[in-house]
């Protein structure tokens, strides 16, 4: 028959490695310390038991006997349940991952996937499920919520990518669902909510950072002072963005499509390189707009003429802006 300890110190060492959850980790330590523990006590009787025999020494083995009978068959007891505990855990990450990667997940089952996303053994497929399941555009704004800031607690340099990533999937979505009003009106709610998160970091960055926004649509924020100089903007849709100062020495390489910034007073940048001015005056010129161009803009023909001249006086190109009807 098997010595009971070593089968328990086994059992509690593989639980260990299949596990990273801080709590289950400290709980096998102790499940194997304590196993030492009962080795030591047995060691101590065995070496009573060689000397001599004397009434005091068999005393002590009758005394441990029972002891040791008790504490192994209740450490058994506690493993048995500790792998009951992680059985369940692990029938959870499989309901709960196939519900938030699919996108039919309630408030119920993004409470029980979100430890997930910090655990060792979980976090590489739960960021790749939540992140599907954001891109897929929000069925509920709160579900949407609640997930994206426990996958993105703050949102850097470190992370941008992976959350312009998902602002680039939310346009499809919304190309998608055109014709379902409510949703693409959701799912324009949720790109403003994230422009509030990725316009503060888009602007902190340091000159010269390469940033791709590439089939980003950012709308209603603030990237004043930004320097895009280095960016890639093919199908980059800016929607009355605050873009004063900001740096547009840009190259045909980015890939910028001047059509896509009707409605951000472009005009009001610190530089702007040639090639792309001739096209942002082409298409995408002053003109009547139907929310305006952004919050604190109050942008009229008047200073786009002296912006564009300003800028034109070497060609003689004239002002191209039209009134509004």
């Amino acid at each position: 028959m098997d010595d009971p300890v070593k089968v328990i110190r086994e059992r509690a060492s593989k639980l260990i490695s299949l596990s990273s959850d801080p709590d289950e980790l400290r709980k096998g330590a102790e499940l194997l310390r304590t196993a030492e523990e009962i080795d030591r006590q047995r060691a101590e009787v065995e070496k009573l038991h060689r000397k001599k025999p004397t009434k005091g020494v068999l005393g002590q083995v009758v005394d441990l006997a029972p002891w040791a009978t008790v504490f192994v068959s209740v450490l058994a007891m506690v493993i048995q349940n500790w792998s009951a505990h992680l059985e369940q855990k692990n029938a959870i990450w499989e309901r709960t991952y196939h519900a938030v990667s699919n996108g039919s997940a309630g408030s119920a089952e993004i409470a029980e996937f979100v430890p997930f996303l910090n655990l060792k053994e979980h976090r590489e497929d739960a960021r790749s499920a939540a992140e599907r399941f954001l891109s897929s555009g929000p069925s509920d704004a709160d579900n949407f919520r609640e997930l994206f800031e426990h996958a993105f607690p703050a949102v850097g340099p470190e992370n941008l990518n992976d959350v312009l990533r998902i602002d680039q999937l939310l346009l499809v979505a919304e190309n998608d669902h055109s014709n379902q009003v409510l949703r693409a009106n959701a799912i324009d709610d949720e790109v403003r909510w994230i422009t509030s998160k990725v316009a503060p970091v888009i602007r902190n960055l340091k000159p010269g950072t390469e940033i791709d926004l590439s089939r980003v649509i950012l709308e209603d924020g603030d990237l004043s002072g930004a320097d895009l100089s280095k960016a890639k903007l093919g199908g980059f849709l800016p929607i009355r963005m605050n873009m004063n100062d900001v740096t547009l020495n840009v190259d045909q390489s980015s890939g910028y499509i001047a059509a896509k910034w009707k409605d951000s007073a472009w005009w009001q940048a610190r530089s702007i390189s040639a090639n792309f001015l001739v096209d942002l005056e082409k298409d995408a010129s002053f003109g009547n707009v139907r929310y305006g161009y952004g919050e604190g803009v109050n942008t009229n023909i008047i200073e786009y003429c002296a912006k564009t001249s300003a800028w034109n006086v070497s060609d003689g190109k004239k002002c191209r802006g039209s009134v509004p009807k």
